[in-house]
């Protein structure tokens, strides 16, 4: 159950490099809120469907994106225009960040446009951070951001344009300098073997992240 002003509803993000375990994360994270009783949304970026979150998607960016990170790049973007529709797929989907912001308590967030400003520089070093920051100006921002300091955990896909583009270490290097200049709250996840001990590493690295996160829900009233 909750009480809490219209509006109030944290919104969690973890942005992190390729294959770092946010995924397993964020699922847990939408778990444990919904087990608390709470209204939780949670919506991992890009959005290459929005119309199953009842989204308008002007201009089909999901799918061009989908098809350009896997399908070959049928309509031979560069990474400025690639990184342009990125900007596009955030801002429409804006307009449900912002009812849920309304509507739930807790939007869980995976990656998001500073994915786009470490990314898109990396990819192409004339596409400059101003630029992609312009882009991005108006998306919605989270009231916390985490990142993720470990090594690669593995389940690469291989004709994912980012995972095989051989830049998983200077990606991850660029989350954690982000990440201090930017105040955001870094959390080790570290490789571990077997099924239950990943399940254990998760739920240790998620109390972190909700521990971190409380005090938010204590001043909107959220419990």
């Amino acid at each position: 159950m909750t009480e809490r002003a219209e509006g109030a509803a944290v919104m969690i993000n973890v942005t992190a490099a390729p294959n770092s375990g946010k995924t397993a994360l964020t699922e847990y994270l939408y778990s444990y809120y919904l087990n608390r009783g709470l209204q939780v949304a949670r919506v991992k970026y890009p959005v290459y469907r929005p119309e199953d979150f009842g989204a308008i998607d002007y201009e089909d960016t999901g799918k061009r994106i989908n098809a350009y990170i896997r399908e070959g790049n049928p309509e031979n973007w560069d990474v400025r225009t690639a990184q342009q529709f990125y900007a596009k797929n955030r801002i429409y989907f804006d307009k449900t960040i912002g009812i849920w912001r309304r509507e739930k308590d807790v939007i869980i967030s995976e990656d998001g446009k500073y994915t786009s400003i470490i990314w898109g520089p990396i990819m192409d070093s004339n596409l400059k951070k101003k630029e992609i920051e312009e882009w991005n100006k108006d998306i919605i921002e989270p009231d916390i951001h985490f990142t993720l300091r470990g090594p690669r955990l593995g389940g690469i896909e291989v004709v994912h344009k980012f995972e095989n583009s051989g830049e998983w270490e200077r990606c991850r290097q660029a989350h954690l300098s982000i990440a201090t200049d930017l105040g955001w709250r870094i959390v080790d996840f570290n490789k571990v073997d077997g099924e239950e001990e990943i399940k254990k590493e998760t739920a240790r690295v998620a109390m972190e992240i909700i521990n971190a996160s409380e005090p938010l829900f204590e001043r909107r009233k959220i419990i």
